[in-house]
């Protein structure tokens, strides 16, 4: 496998999409700490008590939120390719990338924003998570955590998924694609 630091506006892309995934729970949010419900947005989370490690995503925490993000790709990077750790100039990147700056989100611009299509935003955190996968301790990372309940929601937002039932006795001809 190969690995670059993603560019600026791919977690742009992410974090507005995590912005704008709200339910009727309120703002989405991503749990990392207990192993049973790692990377989950489980439904029942209105029932857990406010000492469980519960992340919610929102314009206030949205620069947060992306630095961990750039910071888990920059890791995987600089795990990938050992030479780059210490070596901003040798981490590869699409468009050249400083890892001096900070991550900020671009509140102004985005803010005022639509919700981004479920497939663009699903690919952009599909290339972030293939970009990012590196360590092997990726998957109890807190980025992972995030990816896995941020496709989650993704996937609640498609018309499809709305409209279809909740489990099934007998497979429906309708659920065949042409």
């Amino acid at each position: 496998m190969s690995a670059y630091v993603v560019d600026k506006a791919t977690i742009d892309a992410i974090v507005h999409a995590a912005i704008t995934a709200r339910s009727s729970f309120g703002p989405f949010a991503y749990y990392h700490g207990d192993q049973t419900l790692h990377g989950s947005s489980c439904w029942c989370r209105g029932r857990h008590d406010s000492r469980t490690p519960w992340h919610d995503v929102t314009e206030a925490t949205a620069s947060a939120v992306g630095q961990m993000l750039w910071d888990a790709n920059i890791a995987s990077v600089n795990y990938r390719y050992p030479d780059t750790v210490g070596n901003d100039a040798a981490l590869p990147s699409r468009k050249g990338h400083d890892t001096g700056v900070s991550y900020t989100y671009p509140e102004r611009a985005l803010l005022l924003a639509p919700p981004p299509d479920v497939g663009f935003a699903a690919k952009q955190l599909s290339c972030f998570n293939y970009q990012t996968c590196e360590r092997p301790d990726y998957e109890q990372s807190e980025a992972f955590a995030f990816v896995q309940a941020l496709r989650e929601a993704l996937l609640k937002r498609l018309q499809t998924y709305q409209s279809a039932p909740w489990g099934v006795a007998e497979y429906p001809q309708e659920a065949v694609s042409a």
